[in-house]
């Protein structure tokens, strides 16, 4: 009988075992044999969405059913908003179907959360068959203009007997799914986007703007020093290392640099009695007397000499002398060997810092520990860290068997296919369907914080206290323990991809003080593991006041439905008040905890618009008025990075008031987010907004942390504002510092991380340590009115070009000369390479001439496939070859562009197109300009000639005001009768409708073209460069106040770049145009702005027709007023 119990149970088990390879087999027949294309068609489709097409190819021998299966893809952006419910977090199509979007071919769509969608094919007994393809469309909330806003790893799941497989379809595991952006319908945003126009060879070819010798970078070092001076004459590092100090309080640290670079040199260790003779060997010594004493942060100063005696580096604490290291180690890259001579350098900023999220994707401990090495190398000296958002949790804050919130790493720190999210969070931004990213242990952390304090790098945690929470919040709610940290009966919105309900934290719940307490306590004892105090931490988020007036646990207990209605009238009054009370609330618990610096982005310590005239620039005052007490009781930071435009509020005014009113002020504009692509490319990574498309590495070299008027993005010209739009009232010690940041939501892997930050790192470097002397011609422009015709003219301050573009030219020069072999030889990253240009030679045959503008590299190219031919300068061809270039380096063969096929035909490229196009435009701008000036009731005068904007147009140049707009507002005729909508060769997308000019276009060019000859020279000579008025806006005022011109052209700045997100980014705007805040086309009336450009934009220029907001600073309890007086914006 046992025998037969046995039988059976052995029978059961391979039944199982049977059923379960069964159903894997299944879903891989699925899964391999789903050959997925994902196709980017326009970004004008209707109400401004997206058009996207998706086909479905059975490429497997067997037929695939069409039930029994679905599957799961990351979208970045909302799909079919006109038929999403906000209210419920799902489609709502009554009376055909709750929560799906048939779409055609059968298939349902279905949201799930963040990201993630669903597609489940209909039931009709039509299976998929061999070679069958199926097709549906899909509709996207916003523009779309590169491959990685998809995402890798769609995958499916099959259930049966309550059994559920899933797998990646194969296809999809990395972005060759995503089809080329191939025309002007997917590379603009909006209409005329000339700048998102990908670069061709030609366009490269006359960008060969770096030259720099071997001399120049040999001993050229980046940071900049403020002083050095070095000879040809060489030694070597010598024998020993001598250390030495008079602070017995670091001398267990000194021994440690020491020894670190003993071990590097192979060279012995000695401490020695400071002012002790030594020789033949390097000399470390802290005297602890000041280099030099007012300067921003002296204890980071140092003084290096090299003679034939003694390599010495001196410095009065030892960041100086780790700085002093790193010196040293540049002067001797190129052959190992140190120039005679010495360098005295010091800092422009105590704070050079790097925001790197590791929540949304994570690098890995190895990476990190990279990282901190390239930061010391190049003297950044702060690492702040998110450790979760909505992605993902990445720490293990206790390693302790018992510890009672396990799950948030456990749970928190990886991403798989679990909709209930009890062991992982739901799969999201292309993660595998199986466990996926991971976190740092304890342990892990304890390392990193000790060896970036041994390279004068401090790492600062960002917690998000309000949004951008989920990683933490989720785990909580499912852990046995149940702590909640929001309202489960709120059913409001943060944002379209998370319910408010489980991704942002309530502060009106006692549950997350306690959180952020306990937080707080477990990262100091990190911290005290790593014998290295925890002095400084970071508020991420802002509170989501939508979800404070909606939530039941902002309010007395058992109120009625009217008295309810009453308490949320006098909290909405109040709102700012309570704001107020809740960042206090969170500065003195991190007091509490021995943490005396609080930083936070600016959001934090401003208020929101309410009926008292507050705004988003109104900054709480660090002194209470009435109490003349401090408010917060430990010293606060505000990190600035919104330079945005918010209902007429120009935010870059707001580092001034934090300065002005005690704040320390930390400047992050846009152009310091690395994330953002390097060109406009769609095939390479890099994110982008309604704003900024990419930020080269000119435009980035150009930043000027001083100027409190500029890195405004497209703000008129140069990003600097009207003078009338800045203040420089603040007191300049309270700018402490830079904070460049990296988003890294759509980086998947290291290689992109890589790309996007370095070489772009090196030179936020030189910018936050070194000032150059060019820095302070980027000053505000200024307005004046023309006597004679009673406009309103802009005079625009020019920049010290030559000085600029003299620098620039051997800083990224030398970063390719030598730099970059630095990151791949001694820390393993691969750094962006530009790829080759080229052009066409004339004469009797076919030429072609290659250029690159990286230093020291060669052009390789491959003619129809053949091997690649090394340092290529001219090329003989035929007009039927296939050619494509690529840089590369001649000793490093891994450090390579990309490839780039040319084009081999005498047509101009698009980008040369559209300069034509807008060079036409500009010239029929001109002439409708004089002709005005020409009419009653201008003065009559017929010698009258406006200023020329500019001798030429290059969208490829970011010098220059992006002159699309003006294109735009005057495009060429259209054909005789050709639909507005509707021209098949069309360079560019379907324009607006427009006021016909005064005489036909062809005129009107030739008296523009006219004028631009006449007085071309003379805004050169002058040195200023000037532009027509707008004409008047809606409310009476110049297009420079009424905001009816593109930015670019008037002061109005659109509200897309510089935002802070869902992520907790200092500074990062999530993808889109925000609607009734870009304005498209200058010179038109705002009541004409098409509506098929943004969904929202009529009900938006309505309500700002209603009346003019108040602009006035509130009275309410905690906005502090301004104790500078205030320049009034003009």
């Amino acid at each position: 009988m046992k025998w037969v119990k046995s039988g059976v149970g052995i029978l059961g088990i391979l039944l199982i075992i049977c059923h379960a390879v069964t159903s894997q087999r299944r879903i891989l027949d699925i899964t391999d044999n789903l050959k997925i294309t994902f196709k980017t068609i326009s970004n004008f489709g209707p109400r401004a969405q997206s058009i996207q097409n998706v086909t479905i190819e059975n490429v497997g021998i067997k037929d695939i059913p069409d039930f029994g299966w679905r599957c799961y893809f990351c979208h970045d952006q909302l799909l079919f908003p006109g038929t999403f419910n906000l209210a419920r977090s799902q489609y709502f199509l009554r009376p055909i179907l709750d929560n799906y979007v048939v779409l055609s071919d059968g298939f349902l769509l279905e949201f799930i959360k963040g990201c993630m969608y669903r597609i489940t094919p209909i039931p009709r007994n039509a299976p998929i068959k061999t070679r069958d393809k199926r097709e549906f469309t899909l509709l996207a909330e916003q523009f779309s203009v590169s491959k990685y806003d998809s995402f890798p790893n769609w995958y499916c799941e099959t259930i049966s007997g309550g059994n559920t497989e899933v797998a990646n379809i194969r296809s999809t595991e990395n972005l060759k799914y995503v089809e080329d952006f191939d025309s002007s319908y997917n590379w603009f945003r909006i209409p005329h986007d000339f700048r998102s126009v990908p670069l061709q060879p030609q366009d490269r070819y006359s960008a060969n703007h770096k030259a720099s010798s071997v001399e120049e970078c040999k001993y050229k070092v980046i940071p900049t020093p403020v002083k050095a001076s070095v000879r040809k004459v060489q030694r070597n590092f010598g024998t020993t290392v001598y250390y030495g100090t008079t602070d017995t309080s670091i001398r267990g640290k000194l021994f440690k640099v020491a020894e670190k670079l003993a071990l590097k040199h192979k060279l012995g260790l000695v401490e020695m009695t400071p002012g002790q003779p030594v020789n033949n060997g390097i000399s470390l010594v802290v005297t602890g007397n000041y280099i030099e004493r007012n300067i921003p942060s002296p204890d980071e100063a140092y003084r290096l000499s090299v003679s034939a005696d003694l390599i010495s580096i001196e410095a009065p604490a030892l960041p100086g002398l780790i700085n002093g290291i790193e010196t040293m180690h540049s002067l001797s890259a190129w052959d190992m060997a140190l120039p005679y001579g010495g360098v005295k350098d010091f800092p422009r900023f105590p704070f050079r810092g790097i925001f790197l999220d590791i929540a949304s994707n994570f690098p890995g401990y190895n990476y990190m520990m990279k990282f901190l090495t390239v930061m010391a190398q190049y003297k950044l000296n702060k690492l702040v860290l998110p450790l979760y958002n909505n992605e993902g949790f990445r720490l293990e804050l206790n390693d302790s068997p018992g510890y009672e919130f396990q799950a948030l790493h456990l749970v928190g720190g990886n991403r798989c296919h679990d909709l209930k999210e009890e062991n992982c969070l739901f799969s999201q931004l292309g993660s595998f369907a199986g466990n996926s990213d991971g976190y740092l242990t304890k342990g892990d952390m304890v390392d990193l914080i000790k060896t970036a304090d041994l390279l004068n790098i401090e790492i600062i945690m960002s917690l998000n206290i309000g949004e951008s929470a989920r990683g933490a919040i989720v785990p909580l709610k499912t852990s046995k323990h149940n702590r909640l940290l929001y309202d489960p009966e709120d059913t409001d919105f943060v944002d379209r991809f998370y319910p408010q309900k489980d991704s942002s934290m309530n502060p009106c719940r006692e549950e997350t003080m306690i959180f952020y307490d306990h937080m707080l306590k477990q990262l100091k004892a990190i911290y005290k593991a790593a014998s290295v105090p925890l002095k400084t931490i970071m508020i991420g988020s802002k509170v989501n006041f939508d979800q404070v007036l909606n939530s039941k646990y902002c309010y007395p207990k058992n109120l009625n439905s009217t008295q309810r209605l009453m308490e949320r009238e006098n909290l909405e009054r109040n709102i700012n008040g309570f704001k107020l009370n809740f960042t206090k609330r969170l500065v003195k618990t991190a007091h509490d905890n021995g943490i005396n610096e609080v930083m936070a982005i600016d959001d934090v310590f401003t208020t929101e618009f309410d009926a008292a005239g507050n705004t988003p620039n109104t900054v709480y005052d660090t002194v209470d008025s009435e109490t003349n007490k401090t408010r917060f009781n430990a010293t606060v930071t505000a990190v600035h990075s919104r330079y945005d435009t918010v209902r007429d509020e120009r935010l870059w005014k707001r580092g001034d008031r934090f300065a002005e009113l005690g704040y320390k002020v930390i400047i992050s504009p846009p152009i310091l987010d690395f994330n953002y692509a390097v060109e406009p490319d769609p095939d390479r990574p890099g994110d982008y907004d309604s704003v900024i498309r990419n930020i080269s590495f000119s435009k980035l070299f150009r930043f000027v942390p001083d100027s409190h008027c500029c890195n405004i993005p497209n703000a008129i010209q140069h990003d600097c504002a009207l003078e009338s739009d800045c203040t420089t009232a603040g007191p300049p010690d309270s700018y402490i510092g830079t904070l460049g940041k990296l988003d890294t939501r759509k980086l998947r892997s290291l290689k992109d991380w890589n790309e996007l930050l370095f070489p772009r790192l090196l030179i936020f470097a030189e910018r936050s340590w070194h000032k150059s002397s060019w820095e302070d011609s980027f000053e505000p422009h200024r307005v004046r009115m023309n006597n004679i015709t009673r406009q309103i003219i802009t005079n625009y301050t020019v920049p010290n070009w030559n000085d600029i573009i003299q620098e620039e030219s051997k800083v990224l020069g030398c970063i390719s000369r030598k730099e970059k072999l630095r990151l791949m030889h001694e820390d393993g990253l691969k750094p962006y390479v530009e790829p080759p240009g080229a052009r066409l030679l004339g004469g009797n045959t076919m030429r072609i001439a290659a250029s690159t503008t990286e230093d020291s590299f060669w052009v390789q190219a491959s003619v129809n496939g053949n091997p690649w031919t090394d340092n290529v300068k001219v090329l003989d061809v035929n007009p039927t070859d296939s050619v494509r270039l690529r840089t590369v380096h001649p000793a490093k063969a891994e450090l390579r562009s990309k490839e780039v096929k040319l084009n081999l035909t005498s047509l101009p490229t698009p980008r040369e197109q559209f300069r034509k196009i807008a060079q036409d435009a500009l010239s029929r701008r001109i002439g409708i300009d004089i002709q005005r000036a020409r009419m009653p009731p201008m003065p009559v005068n017929p010698t009258y000639r406006p200023p020329v904007p500019l001798p030429s147009f290059d969208p490829a140049d970011d010098r220059a005001p992006d002159l699309a707009a003006i294109a735009a507002a005057h495009p060429p005729p259209l054909p005789p009768g050709m639909p507005p909508h509707m021209m098949p060769n069309m360079p560019f997308p379907p324009r607006p409708p427009f006021v016909p000019p005064l005489l036909p276009p062809g005129q009107m060019r030739a008296l523009g073209q006219q004028a631009g000859q006449a007085l071309r020279g003379q805004g050169q000579q002058t040195g200023q460069q000037t532009l027509p008025a707008q004409p008047r806006g809606p409310m009476g005022l110049t297009g420079q106040a009424a905001g009816t011109g593109v930015a670019g052209q008037s002061g109005q700045q659109p509200s897309a770049a510089g935002q802070g997100t869902q992520q907790g980014l200092p500074g990062q705007q999530r993808t889109g145009v925000v609607p009734g805040q870009w304005p498209f086309f200058p010179g038109m009336p705002a009541a004409q702005f098409p509506p098929m450009f943004n969904p929202q934009m009529q009900r938006a220029l309505q309500m700002r027709g209603q009346g003019q907001i108040p602009q006035t600073q509130g009275a309410v309890a905690g906005a502090g007023q301004s104790r500078v007086p205030q320049q009034q914006a003009g």
